[in-house]
């Protein structure tokens, strides 16, 4: 497991944030756990998070890319599923889009998840629906 952001050890940052390429198709082919440390007044506080190839390369801030990380909730806990790891392993997956999906919480306040769709069950949604979303 890699610490992102671990000031005690060199930095060991090679990955963007997955933000860098929302609303854009990739292929995963890879998972490992890499969790964000930070401290505040001496006290260690770890965010649990993932590292994921790609198989496409994206151009970011003038270098291929293909290693990104989150620590959203919601795609962690999927990504470091046991199901998904062991369909990784056995059949790779097909294009997916990492999307923002509203909701409000019991109070009634809008509130937002990521998830990730394949290709072809986000596009279907999209003709469905008729509709362009914005992708975030």
């Amino acid at each position: 497991m890699n610490d992102i952001n671990d000031p005690k050890y060199e930095p060991k940052i090679d990955s963007v944030s997955l933000k860098a390429i929302d609303g854009m198709f990739f292929t995963i082919s890879d998972v490992i756990r890499s969790d964000y440390v930070e401290y505040d007044n001496e006290a260690k506080i770890t965010t649990k998070g993932v590292q994921i190839t790609t198989k496409e390369s994206f151009p970011i801030e003038g270098k291929q890319e293909n290693k990104f990380h989150t620590t959203r909730v919601k795609l962690v806990e999927k990504l470091l599923g046991a199901k998904f790891l062991d369909d990784l392993k056995s059949e790779g997956f097909s294009p997916v889009i990492c999307v923002k999906v509203p909701y409000k919480n019991k109070e009634g306040l809008d509130r937002s998840f990521y998830t990730l769709k394949t290709k072809e069950s986000y596009l279907s949604e999209i003709e469905s629906n008729g509709t362009q979303e914005e992708l975030v």
